[in-house]
């Protein structure tokens, strides 16, 4: 019987360096439960948690509001500054690619500190799948695929090509149409805040579940 492949943890970096322009205000300080935990504290913590079970290192990509919004990370939190954030989304993947790079990252994962409903199951959900198959994977929700998302190494130039405020999803569509991509249906991803309203059903949300 052959052995399980033992497969390297990705380096995990968890993109918060938006402007949030339709929540006009800080959207990853707001509140997102009863005690008004912050909604980067929040993604950082389920990460975290998950990344230490790995053994993966885990740095945070910020932007603007970079000052307010490590102040509200732990001390000992990896921060990377994405300079070139008024650019879009692009410049911060490339942030975390530099940084993968220096580290000599065999992979990456790219998480948003904006998908509040993400929870560790999430997470795991990836890294089982690629253990079954060392490959790429990505969720899928909505008819897309998107981050979270394992990239491998040879995917970085690719990532460093982006430009503007798309994302990774040309990289993740060429991947997946390549046969090199694995999408896990991942309904929960779908939810993300953007706008004050989608604040307010998240927390509407909250507590028809807890009454």
């Amino acid at each position: 019987m052959k052995a399980k492949q033992t497969i390297i943890p990705p380096l995990i970096a968890l993109m918060a360096a938006g402007q949030s322009r339709r929540f006009n205000g800080v959207k990853l300080a707001q509140g997102i439960d009863d005690i008004g935990t912050p909604l980067l504290l929040d993604s950082y913590r389920k990460l975290k948690g998950f990344s230490d079970e790995l053994g993966a290192d885990l740095v945070v990509i910020l932007g603007a509001h970079a000052d307010l919004l490590a102040s509200i990370l732990p001390g000992d939190a990896k921060l990377i500054y994405n300079s070139q954030w008024q650019q879009g989304m692009s410049t911060s993947i490339k942030a975390a690619v530099g940084y993968a790079q220096e580290q000599g990252a065999e992979s990456l994962m790219l998480s948003l500190a904006d998908q509040v409903a993400l929870q560790p199951e999430h997470f795991h959900s990836l890294i089982e799948a690629r253990s079954q198959l060392d490959t790429r994977v990505c969720g899928f929700y909505l008819g897309s695929l998107s981050v979270p998302a394992i990239f491998h190494r040879d995917d970085y130039p690719k990532l460093l090509e982006l430009s503007g405020d798309r994302g990774a999803k040309p990289v993740l569509n060429d991947l997946y149409e390549s046969g090199k991509m694995l999408a896990i249906e991942m309904e929960s991803a779908a939810f993300d805040i953007d706008t004050r309203y989608d604040l307010q059903q998240w927390l509407a949300g909250r507590s028809s579940n807890l009454g």
